[in-house]
């Protein structure tokens, strides 16, 4: 198997605390479960925010109506695409990440927050399994007490968050591009 690898920049951000959000980096698409992660972030009010960042994808309009329905407006944000950069800045600057998607090929947005040493939280579907090892919170993405509960967890459990801030930056190390092009060309080469 080759691996994706996963940027250096993401490894040296110079994590803050200066702001008080939960991160999710993904596209607004039906299989990244937005609306269950937005329904257990809703279930009580909160002293941090839910931020998204990502493309607008074709689920925006429903997710963009649940957190009016739910009246959210302050409490969750959607940025849309954002520069590399602001990426950066986002990752560096959250108390945790969070990612409950129900189907990925790869899961990008978990290696790099891992790599930065964000707490982080995911699906426990096979793909981030195999990206995460032992240096996430995983959860039943069906299931929103079970997404709620690692909103709590993530979020306020500080031996684990001390932990897992840890181990993600050494879990991470191994996804590099140099290995991932390594691969690629020796499965090329051997064909």
């Amino acid at each position: 198997m080759v691996y994706h690898g996963v940027e250096l920049a993401f490894s040296h951000l110079g994590r803050s605390q200066n702001e008080t959000y939960l991160l999710c980096v993904s596209t607004l698409h039906p299989h990244k479960n937005i609306p269950r992660l937005i329904r257990a972030f809703g279930r009580k009010k909160r002293d941090f925010r839910l931020v998204l960042a990502g493309m607008r994808g074709f689920h925006t309009k429903a997710i963009e109506a649940l957190i009016a329905e739910m009246e959210l407006q302050d409490a969750v944000q959607i940025t849309g695409w954002v520069s590399r950069d602001d990426l950066y800045e986002l990752y560096a600057r959250a108390r945790a990440f969070i990612y409950p998607s129900t189907f990925e090929g790869f899961g990008m947005p978990v290696l790099e927050a891992l790599a930065a040493g964000i707490p982080t939280a995911c699906s426990d579907i096979p793909p981030l399994r195999e990206v995460a090892g032992d240096a996430a919170f995983f959860f039943d993405p069906l299931n929103e007490d079970a997404i709620a509960a690692a909103i709590e967890s993530v979020m306020n459990d500080a031996p684990l968050r001390e932990k897992l801030s840890q181990a993600g930056p050494e879990r991470a190390r191994p996804f590099t591009w140099e290995r991932s092009a390594e691969q690629t060309l020796a499965v090329l080469l051997d064909r």
